[in-house]
């Protein structure tokens, strides 16, 4: 019952018009057809009995209020159609928006676990219309309470042995109907992963970088049987539900049925009664049998939807904080971590981080694949929090992760190729872009001319997914992704392995830009090309997922033996 307030008081939110309408028409649309009953039971009784002329006049009045009892109905019909059309619009625009803006609010940390994805995509995938369900659900009560009431005065009225078997069937129905409906969220909760897994190879076989190699390397037939698989394991439990809810509710229809033949042999065995009663009679029970299945049908459905229903708005009330909201940012000239550790999913990845990083530096995190440097710009730039120890921003700590968010630009080793324009790509998040800055950023990354010969230019959609879209090679995506972290004004700077992708030239030209970055800001670059590092470079040298202060490169390399050695086995790859 909670969760019914809380969905209505949600909706009156978005739109108490378009609600309360709803109601009315509602209302209307469920008196209607009971009162096209009444005046039809009379229209067939003055038929039959067909007395003087003054009885036919009240037959043509019976008919014309009949009538006109029609026209509103359909009148009544089509404004519900258009109305609840509007407002789940409206929904579903105001619930994407409210949870979208959520989702950006978890923590990355949160965000990586697969608990808290699959969730999201539930609430994302079915939330909108989950809160329609339930308004659905609400409109159906009203309908079908008010259908039930009158069929049981009427039924009081023509026969009260009539009253008790119906309450008993429809009392054992929505018994065995929640049982079924239970059941049904189970299975479809069971099937999260299946679904998903689906999900992801539908999007491999579709997605450009994964299907090349499904070509080269012949996936295509081992990813159709995994899907056929899972769908097969659909169809065997929607078998097993079949006959759970055939033996679960069965019975029900034939007491219908039951009802309906009792209906007809009591008007038999009365020799005197009007035939307008008898099809009122057996129109009303069908009204009350037919309200009865629709309103256990409505329950099955929202208790289907109901641990949804929990789930989203539990994720809805969840406190989580933008730290980018009503934010003042303040000068600083040095970041510093003291004993910080970082865990993620129960597992720690980097311990004993000692850091000092101050403005007008370039600093090189050096290390082993997998030794934790990703996870250090993830921690530098607010999206892990610290498990322990503190940040300080000159000598200021710094108490939600997330505010550094507002200081940093990053570019990841993983970037995102957006599958929109240049300048979109450029200006992701940005409402004003400034072309100046758009043209100044492709010319440092070397991508000006390239850009320059497309057909609308920085205008131009890029990518594969769209008709009239241009595509990038691997190299050009990310000096495009690195043109995205220069574009914006920060104070820290995070590069992950920025020349990854590119060719020699390239490399020294990003390199060289990257360093005349850091006259009034940090700049952290991740690199994997220790001979381009010269002797007074500072590093920050990551082994056994402990983080050392920074370290001269020369002075490193003389110290430490172990970096020493991986400076050697760096060198001998690039010779061999």
């Amino acid at each position: 019952m909670n969760k019914i307030i809380r969905t209505v008081h949600y909706l009156l939110n978005i739109s108490k018009y378009r609600f309360f309408l709803s109601v009315i028409l509602s209302c209307s649309r469920s008196l209607l057809p009971l009162i096209q009953i009444y005046l039809m039971q009379k229209i067939v009784n003055l038929i039959s009995v067909n007395q003087s002329l003054l009885t036919s006049k009240e037959l043509y009045n019976v008919i014309l209020i009949y009538t006109f009892a029609l026209i509103l109905e359909l009148i009544c019909g089509k404004i519900a159609e258009y109305n609840i059309m509007h407002f789940r619009t409206e929904i579903e625009l105001s619930f994407t928006e409210e949870i979208l803006t959520k989702v950006c609010y978890l923590s990355l940390s949160s965000f990586e676990e697969s608990d808290v994805q699959n969730k999201v995509r539930r609430i994302c995938s079915f939330g909108s219309s989950t809160i329609y369900t339930t308004l659905n659900f609400v409109l159906e009560i009203i309908i079908n309470s008010i259908v039930l009431f009158v069929s049981v005065i009427y039924v009081i009225k023509i026969d009260t042995n009539l009253l008790f078997p119906l309450c008993i069937v429809s009392a054992y129905s929505s018994l065995k109907f929640i049982d079924v409906s239970k059941k049904n969220y189970e299975i479809d909760f069971l099937q999260t992963e299946q679904r998903k897994e689906n999900w992801y190879f539908n999007f491999l076989i579709t997605q450009n970088k994964s299907f090349k190699e499904l070509k080269v390397f012949g996936g295509v037939n081992k990813i159709i049987k995994k899907i056929k698989s899972n769908i097969m394991k659909f169809f065997s439990d929607e078998k097993y539900l079949f006959w759970y809810s055939l033996k679960k509710t069965g019975l029900w229809q034939v007491y219908n049925i039951i009802i309906v033949i009792y209906v007809l042999i009591r008007f038999s065995s009365n020799g005197n009664f009007n035939v307008g009663d008898l099809l009122a009679t057996i129109q009303i029970v069908n009204k009350y049998l037919g309200a009865s299945q629709s309103m256990l049908s409505s329950i099955t459905t929202f208790n289907e939807k109901k641990l949804l229903l929990t789930e989203v708005f539990d994720f809805l009330d969840s406190r989580e904080v933008n730290s980018r909201d009503d934010f003042n940012p303040e000068s600083f000239k040095k970041i510093s971590i003291i004993h910080g550790s970082v865990k993620c999913s129960d597992t720690i990845i980097l311990e004993e981080i000692q850091l000092d990083l101050e403005e007008g530096n370039v600093y090189f995190v050096v290390g082993e694949n997998g030794a934790g440097k990703t996870s250090l710009i993830k921690c530098l730039c607010g999206l892990y929090e610290l498990e322990k120890g503190e940040i300080y921003l000159d000598d200021r700590i710094v108490r939600k992760s997330e505010e550094l968010l507002n200081y940093c630009s990053v570019q990841f080793q993983d970037f995102t190729e957006l599958e929109m324009d240049v300048i979109d790509n450029i200006y992701f998040s940005a409402e004003e872009k400034d072309s100046v800055v758009t043209s100044t950023v492709l010319c440092q990354v070397g991508l000006n001319t390239k850009i320059n010969s497309l057909p609308q230019k920085e205008r131009t959609r890029l990518g594969t997914w769209f008709s009239n879209s241009v595509n990038l090679s691997g190299g050009e995506w990310q000096r495009l992704a690195i043109a995205r972290a220069l574009s914006r004004d920060a104070k820290i700077y995070l590069f992950d392995e920025p020349t990854s992708m590119q060719d020699l030239f390239s490399k020294e030209r990003i390199i060289k830009i990257l360093r005349k970055l850091s006259k009034n800001s940090i700049v952290v670059i991740i690199n994997h090309n220790i001979e381009n590092l010269r002797p007074e470079d500072k590093v920050i040298f990551i082994s056994n997922k402990i983080v050392n202060n920074v370290q001269i490169h020369q002075q490193l390399i003389e110290d430490n033996h172990e970096y020493a050695e991986f400076v050697r086995r760096g060198s001998n790859e690039k010779n061999s």
